[in-house]
């Protein structure tokens, strides 16, 4: 019997999922019946999915908290990847600072609470000499509300102080120094599926309403390949991760994101990783 499999998507994008094409294709290729449905439609009966994929469901920064609760009741409901506890944690940037205390390097971040001081923030900037720095929430997708701004001694503390303090009336906020390495060496995405590393892109900086532009498939570095392994290592064989990282000033790969909710895999970059993904739903709707 051919197996039923629901890609979760929602009832109004934000933009494109360019992935989704191809991998209804391939996954239907396979013999299975495959629908694209809305996290956010109370109507879909979830248990007619004998696996229901997490894909575009680019929404739900918005509405975290129910998104969440979807993913629990799904996952009571049928199989679900990747899991609803992955969910829960990766849909927070807090992830990176418990990854920081197991170790692993990440692009340095300050974390600021939701109605906390954005004067205060700028100062604990100034104190640690961050002058091109990056301002972001901490639930966010496809670059909403990030921004990049001189402060101090670089530029007008005043235009990052008045985006700040608007944002954090609403929302808890992060702060990272802007990498450098990024306009040469690029921002280098490790697409994982099914556990396997298969291939990376470099990524132009994107900040709030500014284009994605995503170079073809390349190879994949030997110590930004041990990096990925060694951040995925705990969670398991994932369904799909994709890996952000960043070279630092001592050239060393570092994370900026770990991607394991809805991440755009750049899926027509390298075929076999579309071909793998596919196989590997197939196998986890059996």
């Amino acid at each position: 019997m051919a197996p039923n499999v629901a890609i979760a998507s929602a009832t109004v994008l934000p933009l494109p999922d360019p992935d989704e094409a191809g991998l209804v294709a391939a996954i239907r290729g396979l013999g299975a019946d495959v629908r694209v449905l809305p996290w956010d439609d109370e109507a879909i009966e979830w248990a007619w999915a004998d696996v229901v994929v997490i894909r575009s469901t680019w929404n739900y920064i918005t509405r975290r908290d129910d998104f969440v609760a979807w993913a629990d009741h799904v996952a009571h409901t049928t199989r679900l990847h990747n899991p609803a506890a992955i969910i829960r944690d990766n849909t927070d940037k807090i992830y990176l600072s418990r990854l920081v205390e197991q170790g692993v390097p990440v692009v340095p971040t300050l974390w600021l609470e939701r109605g906390s001081s954005a004067s205060d923030a700028l100062g604990s900037v100034a104190e640690r000499g961050w002058r091109d720095v990056v301002i972001k929430p901490r639930i966010s997708a496809g670059s909403f509300q990030t921004q990049r701004f001189m402060v101090g001694d670089g530029g007008p503390a005043s235009d990052a102080g008045s985006f700040l303090s608007e944002q954090l009336s609403q929302r808890a906020m992060m702060v990272q120094p802007y990498q450098a390495r990024v306009d040469d060496t690029g921002e280098r995405s490790i697409v994982v599926i099914d556990g396997e590393p298969m291939f990376a892109t470099r990524k132009s900086p994107r900040f709030a309403s500014g284009p994605l532009e995503v170079s073809a498939a390349l190879p994949i570095e030997p110590d930004e390949r041990a990096l990925a392994e060694r951040i995925l290592a705990d969670f398991g064989r994932l369904l799909y991760a994709r890996v952000d990282l960043v070279r630092g000033e001592d050239g060393a790969p570092q994370l900026m994101e770990l991607e394991l909710t809805e991440p755009y895999l750049m899926l027509d970059r390298h075929p076999p990783a579309l071909d793998r993904l596919a196989r590997a739903i197939i196998d986890r709707a059996g």
